[in-house]
Parts: C-alpha cells; sequence; structure tokens
C-alpha cells in the first residue's frame, strides 16, 4: 500500500491505483522493456509510454500495463496473482531495479509524446505506417 501512495503522490491524481502492486508493476515494466538498454532515455522512453498510454486511454499507469499485448513483457505472465507476483519478484533482482523505481514520477520527454514503440530487432508492427516516428533511443523506436 505503501508504494501504491507513492505512486499516487508523484503523478496525477487521476492515475490512483487502489492495487498493491500497482508501483512495482510500472518499475517491472520499465526493468523487462528496457533494463538491458543503457541510452540516455531509455527507461524514461518506456515510462513516458505508459503515462501517456493511461492519460489518453483513461486508465491508470498498472493497467496500461497489463492490457493484452500492449506490453509483450507481460505476455503470459500475469495471468493469476502468484504470476503476477513471480514476474515482479524476478524484475526486483534486475540490479537497474533503483535505476527504474527512480524514474516513476518524473516528467520528462525523451520520446516527444511517443504513445507507441517497438524495438528494432523485430517486424515492424501493423501500426507503425499510420504513426509518426518521434525518436530512436536504443533498440527502440518510439511513435506517435
Amino acid at each position: 500500500m505503501i508504494a501504491t501512495l507513492a505512486l499516487a503522490e508523484k503523478a496525477d491524481a487521476s492515475t490512483y491505483d487502489p492495487c498493491p502492486y500497482a508501483h512495482d508493476i510500472v518499475v517491472a515494466t520499465i526493468i523487462m522493456e528496457a533494463g538491458g538498454e543503457y541510452h540516455v532515455g531509455a527507461l524514461e522512453g518506456v515510462y513516458e509510454v505508459i503515462m501517456n498510454r493511461a492519460k489518453r486511454r483513461n486508465k491508470t499507469p498498472a493497467q496500461v500495463c497489463l492490457q493484452k499485448w500492449q506490453f509483450s513483457c507481460w505476455n503470459g505472465k500475469a495471468d493469476g496473482m502468484k504470476a503476477l507476483e513471480d514476474t515482479i519478484a524476478q524484475a526486483k533482482k534486475h540490479p537497474r531495479w533503483p535505476i527504474a523505481n527512480n524514474v516513476i514520477g518524473t516528467n520528462t520527454n525523451y520520446t516527444k509524446g511517443a504513445d507507441h514503440y517497438y524495438a528494432d530487432y523485430i517486424d515492424e508492427p501493423y501500426w507503425a505506417p499510420s504513426m509518426t516516428q518521434t525518436v530512436k533511443i536504443g533498440k527502440h523506436i518510439f511513435f506517435k
């Protein structure tokens, strides 16, 4: 509950989430999506996309992270409470967890307002041609 309140204090009031795992879900998403990226703005870029989607979709950041097929890192890893807890526990072992945790609540714009991205090593998603590419950070290409 303390982590949830910390997230609520740092984020806009409309993003408050009573889920006791809300904060950890967002940090775990950042880690699982970009924990291996060491380019300036890589971790922040994932967080920006989460927050931009949350605002546009009127959902909490954790809800956005766990939406089916939105962040591939969660595919099949949040089906039930045990799977969710195990996935978060694994992400917490990542050496960059504290750094990703400190991204929460920041107000950056490395992605220039992006609400989508994909890794450059996968085939271009169906939605990419209809969007505007804003920037590439490391292996991630961002769009709005």
